[in-house]
This record gives C-alpha cells, structure tokens and sequence, in this order.
C-alpha cells in the first residue's frame, strides 16, 4: 500500500518596503504555510525540507527562502484551499510536517523534500507546486508527496488430492527363470487412479560381478539379457505428471543352460530346452508285490509297505527340474478306510484313497503326483517310490499307462555336461577309478579293496598290500595298518596297552548276535574270527523281529514282529527269551535302543497299527509316539554322532530319526536290500545288516554310508546287534 505526504503552504504578505518577486509589489507582503503528512509508521521520514524559489525557476535553483520541519502533526488530506472547505472524502489522519514563510507579493514555487535524518528519504518522493502570494494574505497550499510501501496480495488456497499411480500386474516371459541364451521380455501394467499421465522407468537394482546385462526397456514394454549366470534384481517405477510415483522390485533368475542342447536318445526334447523321460514300472520293479492274483498278471500285491524302484538313467545331466509319479491302486485287503500315503526315497509326495476290494476282480484307478518333492532324487542311481499299508494292498496294471503298474516321468535340466571330456582313471594302485560328477566335473576316488596287491616304493619290503587307500607293507602285526584278521594296529607289538602283540583288542571282544529263522536259533558272528556260531534255541516262536544290546545293564532285549508280538529279554549264554509283556502291535519290526536314556523304541511297518512306538521296559505295553511316512525294518544308536539310525527295507534306506515323533531324515540310499536286522560297531565306526536272503552288509558312514557285501548264503535271518560282553 501507497502512503502520503500533504504539504500545506500559508502565504503571508511581506513587509514594507520589500521587492515583490516575479513582478510583485514590493509595497505588499504574504505568508506561504505548508504542510507535509505521512500515514502510519511505515516511513523513514522523519523531517520535511522546504525550498521556495521563483515560479520559473527549478527546485534546484537557489532559494529565496528554506527552512526544515519536523514530522509532528496529523492532517486530513485537502484537494484545494481553503483548507478547510475542500477535505478529500474519506481522508484519514496524515502525519505531517507545517513550514511558514513571509515573501513579497508574487508567484512563487514550493518544493518540498521528505527527509530522513540529513538525508532525502528513499521511500517518499519529492513534492512541488507553485503558488500565487496576494499582498496582506496568508496563501495555504497542500502537496501530497506519494510513498512507497508494502505490496500487498491475495492468497487463494486450493488443496487438491493426488493419488499415485498403482502397478496392477507384472510378466516376465517366458519365466523369471531364464538361461544365458534367452531373452526375458517384461510387460507391466499400471495406471492412476485420477487419470493423469504416466510415465515407466526401469534401473538396474544389482547384478552379478562381471557381468554385462543389458536393460532394454524404454516403457511399459521392454526386454532383459545378460551374459553371466546368476540373480539379478531389477527395479520398475510408475510416476504420474504431479511426480507421484510407485516402485517394484523383482528377480531375475539366469541359469547356464546350453542354448543349443540336444536330449541324447532315449529323452524327449522339451519346448524350453530341457529333457525328459519316462521310466514304466513292470512287475520286475515292484517291491513286496510278489503275489498275483489271477494267470493274467494283470493284480499283484503283498501285505505291508510297498512300491517300485527304478535305475535313474539321466547321469549325464547335471540336475533333475521335475518329478511326476503316476500309478494303478488296485487290490485292498486292508479293510481299513483311509488314505494311503506315498513317498519318494523317504520324502512326502502326497497319498490316495483306495478304491480296491480284496478279490481278483478288484477295481483299480491311477493316482497321479505331479510336480513332486525331489530333493532325495538320486540322479544316476536307484531310486523307489512306497507306498504305506495296513495290511495287503497292491498295484494293477495300467490302461493309461500301456499296460504298466507304475510311471516316474523325470524332467532333467539341460545344462553343459561337465563330464564330457572327463575320464576317471585311478589315482593308483590302491585307488579304483571313480565317477565324474555331471555338477562339478570333478572324479570320485574310491579306494581298492583291501589286502590288493600293490608297491610301496621301499626296497626293503617284501610284499605291500593297499589297507584304506594307502599302500602298507603287508604284516600281520604292528604296521600301523588295521589288516586281514586284525582288530587293531597301533603300530606296536605290545600288549597292555589296549592293542595287543598279535593286534587284537584286549579286554574287548565284540560279537554281532542274530536268528536265525527256520529254527528260531539265536546266533552270533565273531568279529575278530569272522565266524558263526549258534548260541541256543530261543524257545518261543520269532517271526520278522528285531534284538537290541543294553551294555549298562547287561540285558538283550528282543521284540517279535508277528508270533505273539511281545518284549523278551534273551540270555546271550543260552539263547533263552523270557517275555516281558505283549506289545500288541502288528508288524512291529524295529527295535532300538537310547543309551543316554535307556527308552526302548518300537517302529511298526504296515499292518493295521503302522508307527513309531515307545515300549514300557517292565510290561512291555507300546506308547504311540507318531506316524511317519516311512517306518523302519531295524534301528541301531550311532554313538558317534548321537543319533537313532533306522533302515527301510526293500529301499536301501538309512535314516536319522526324531526320537519325539519317528520322523526321520535320510541319510543315503543304496541299493534295496530285504528284510532283516540292523546293529552299529562305534569301535569300527560302522553299521550292521543281516536280511532275509543270507546277505550279511556293512554301511561306511564316514563315506556316504557306502554299503558293502560282507558275506552271502547265510539262509534267512532277522535281528541283528553288537554286543561287547566284559571279559
């Protein structure tokens, strides 16, 4: 806002005898009073400066008369004189500064200069005018000296609300899983929610060391690429014209697949690249599915678990992407409602409701598992799908399949072959050659069999023999080597020390006990000797049972599977079983042991009561403790590594078991054995299996549980254990 100055002139007449100026007359005086106002304190002027000067000269020209006056009254502005007959119509107080002069008779100019301290104000202009002095007159004259001040404007506040823009869907084709030689092209689809106009930005969040990716996408629509394998982020924005935005990050997966893969014979080319093939079970490769129902072989089936193996065939490969398992549910003499739970080497798959009958005519249908758990897939190797029962179930061949039980169909990805220009030759003479892993491209080196002939370089050793790897000098004693008929070597021939002068352990024999079947004879096999010897006849009925070793108490505990389903303690002098109690439990094949706690544990495979029991020491009663999808044919405490170890046959399984609840965590799988006993040594640091086609094994957990035939033609026996007596 503007403010103002008014500058009020009184002309008075002059005295007698003075000049009059601009031809005034001299005989005649007047008086000139003038007045200068500013409004409100917004100014600097502080004081006014009068000048008058003839009415045709400037105000630059010397004065005829000058005077200065201080900011000290309020006056209504006036547009003409008299002053008082001429107010301007809604003027307000002006602050204002009076000067009076006394001038001859004439026509005078008034200048009037706003002062600040002794200088011109900046703020207030200069005002003049020029006025007529009548003789014997006071003339009064206004000027109005225009100031500036503070510009005021108007504030018109509009909120408008602004929402951002919303990414409604994001595709990466043709997967967020893409190899090297692929191109991934991303779609996405935004809008806002107001109208307005977006904008897609995309930026490069992280990628792999090295790496050259290329991001090509200059909107909605655009594509990625790179030329190193591994996980890259990328990062897309949405952002309207007001600059609202909203952001997504996402990952891109690149493999190192080959772009130009060829599935060898025998697979299926897929569409993306990868191979494929389908293993068709016959009766060949069914598992306790030995009876047949009819002469067309068309049902087969067997009481208790069962199922299928097959010999994986995709070595070459460097890794399985997908696992489908299909089969024909036929005959169901369980009686019992409910599903049927299936597993892959161990691993939940999924289950079935059974639709059977127990008769020849049954009715079947095919149960399909697509996209299975297969992270216990062993590539190259044995493999086997169960399949829990109560009682007896079974497989029928199959339309839909073309006449078979069962089909696995394996997806394999399609990656270089690491193995192609490899091949594994022995280290040496105490080394047999191994197999190239398709993953690393690296050889396995298994060791020779002991006691095989080889050289150890020193001249003065008749003979050498290969003991674990290593190429010793062959010596029934004191090499430092555990050899043919030793127990142990600690380099010495002296006894006391544990290791005695002819290697054998002292104050230690250990002795695996067993049955045999057609006799119910317990047995037991000399590890020193490598011998069998009968013991005793038990004197009750033992059918598909398990034995276990208590060393703090010096008590061999015994359990029969399906005779009278009790709990024995059996003299290891004599063989005689006293029962304890009836468990009570069908098919209860398993037996073990916990040192640390001396609970007694019970696994039950099949039958109308399958899973995973704890046994009361005094009556032999069985606690359900759970139900895993897998129950185990014989268990055995590994000290070494404090855990419960169970064995499934008919899979080659071994298992490290949850003591809570059964459930377990494989450990390996090699190749199916039958039923029968298992037991661990933790003086040799390995496992123990009799089964029921005379086989006689050891399990190597130091090299993957590698399993090993001891001896064979034994007939059939079940139960196995380590037992260490005192001396």
């Amino acid at each position: 806002m503007q403010g103002s100055t008014a500058i009020a002139l009184a002309l008075a007449l002059p005295a007698c005898g003075q000049q009059g100026i601009d031809g005034g007359d001299a005989a005649e005086t007047g008086v000139i009073r003038a007045a200068l106002a500013i409004r409100g304190e917004r100014h600097d002027v502080t004081a006014v400066h009068y000048k008058v000067v003839g009415a045709s000269s400037t105000c630059r020209d010397t004065a005829i008369a000058e005077a200065t006056s201080a900011l000290d009254i309020d006056v209504p502005l006036a547009g003409d004189v008299p002053y008082d007959d001429h107010l301007v119509t809604g003027s307000g107080a002006h602050a204002a500064a009076e000067g009076t002069f006394v001038l001859p008779r004439g026509n005078y100019r008034v200048c009037a200069t706003p002062m600040h301290d002794a200088s011109p104000s900046e703020e207030c202009a200069p005002a003049e005018t020029v006025v007529d002095v009548p003789g014997q007159w006071t003339r009064e004259v206004m000027l109005v000296s225009q100031c500036r001040g503070d510009t005021d404007g108007l504030l018109d506040a509009v909120v408008a609300l602004n929402s951002p823009p919303e990414i409604n869907s994001l595709d990466i084709a043709p997967s967020k899983f893409m190899n090297l030689c692929e191109t991934a092209t991303i779609t996405v689809d935004a809008e806002d929610p107001d109208g307005d106009a977006i904008s897609i930005t995309w930026w490069l969040g992280s990628k792999v060391g090295g790496s050259s990716p290329v991001l090509g996408l200059p909107g909605p629509v655009g594509t990625f690429s790179t030329d190193t394998p591994g996980v890259y982020t990328i990062g897309v924005k949405a952002t309207d014209v007001h600059g609202a935005s909203t952001s997504l990050t996402f990952y891109i997966h690149v493999s190192a697949e080959r772009c130009d893969c060829t599935c060898p014979d025998g697979f299926i080319q897929l569409p993306d690249g990868e191979c494929a093939t389908s293993y068709d079970i016959d009766a060949d490769r069914l598992i306790n599915q030995e009876e047949r129902c009819d002469d067309t072989d068309t049902h087969r089936y067997g009481c208790g678990d069962h199922g299928f193996r097959w010999h994986d065939l995709g070595r070459g490969f460097s890794s399985v992407r997908r696992v489908d398992v299909e089969l024909e549910s036929g005959i169901d003499c369980s009686f019992e409602p409910g599903v049927r739970a299936v597993s892959l080497n161990g691993a939940g798959i999924g289950n079935f409701d059974p639709i059977g009958s127990c008769a020849c005519d049954s009715d079947h249908e095919l149960s399909s598992f697509t996209d299975v758990n297969f992270s216990s897939y062993v590539l190259g190797g044995v493999n086997s799908v169960n399949i829990s029962a109560p009682s007896c179930d079974g497989l029928s061949r199959s339309a839909e399949l073309g006449g078979a039980f069962a089909r696995v169909t394996v997806v394999y990805s399609c990656e270089p072959s690491l193995c192609a220009d490899v091949t594994c030759a022995p280290l040496d003479a105490c080394h047999v050659a191994g197999a190239c892993d398709p993953r690393t491209g690296l050889c396995t080196n298994p060791n020779a069999p002991n006691d095989t002939a080889c050289d150890d370089g020193d001249p003065t050793t008749a003979e050498s023999i290969c003991i674990s790897g290593a190429c010793v000098p062959e010596s029934p004693c004191g090499n430092g080597w555990v050899g043919p008929g030793e127990e142990c070597d600690d380099g010495g021939r002296v006894n006391g020390d544990g290791c005695s002068a002819t290697c054998q352990l002292e104050g230690m024999r250990r002795f695996l006990y067993t049955v045999r079947e057609e006799d119910d004879m317990l047995r037991r096999f000399d590890l020193r000797t490598q011998r069998f010897e009968d013991v005793g006849p038990l004197g009750v009925s033992f059918d598909i049972g398990e034995l276990a070793w208590e060393e703090a108490t010096g008590t061999l505990w015994m359990i029969d599977g399906r005779a009278n389903k009790g709990l024995y303690t059996v003299d290891i002098a004599t063989g005689a079983a006293i029962l304890v109690g009836i468990h009570g439990v069908d098919n209860m094949f398993g037996l073990g042991l916990d040192p640390r706690t001396g609970n007694l544990y019970g696994s039950a495979r099949g039958g109308s009561q399958p899973g995973f029991y704890q046994l009361d020491r005094a009556t032999g009663a069985a606690t359900l403790l759970g139900t895993p999808p897998r129950n185990y044919d014989g268990m055995a405490y590994d000290t070494t590594r404090d855990q419960l170890v169970g064995f499934v046959a008919g899979y080659g399984t071994l298992i490290a078991i949850d003591v809570a609840n059964g459930a377990g965590s494989l450990l390996t799988h090699q190749e199916p054995t039958n039923a029968g006993g298992f037991a661990y040594d933790p003086i040799a640091d390995q496992f123990w299996e009799i089964d029921q086609d005379g086989f006689l094994y050891t399990y190597d957990p130091t090299y993957d549980y590698m399993q090993t035939i001891i001896r064979s033609e034994l007939g059939a026996h079940d139960g196995l254990t380590l037992v260490m007596p005192a001396p």
